[in-house]
């Protein structure tokens, strides 16, 4: 809120720079906080079998299809 209102009325970057504060930059740590708070609600349930293939299904999963996408498009 705070650098969307400043953008808003004091600053005007281009769109781009917008772009990679608002949705790139914080939306980062949006996404790594959902992640660390449901892990952590997980083990704070001592539900640890759960937590443990949250974190590693998440990880794997992700550069899993992220080196998928870089090969499908190596393809065309």
């Amino acid at each position: 809120g705070l650098l969307t209102e400043t953008i808003t009325l004091y600053w005007s970057p281009n769109e781009h720079t917008k772009y990679f504060l608002i949705s790139g930059f914080l939306g980062g740590f949006t996404t790594f906080s959902s992640f660390s708070l449901e892990f952590g609600l997980l083990v704070e349930k001592n539900e640890f079998i759960p937590a443990f293939l949250y974190v590693v299904l998440s990880v794997f999963l992700s550069l899993f299809s992220f080196f998928v996408g870089v090969k499908i498009v190596s393809l065309f």
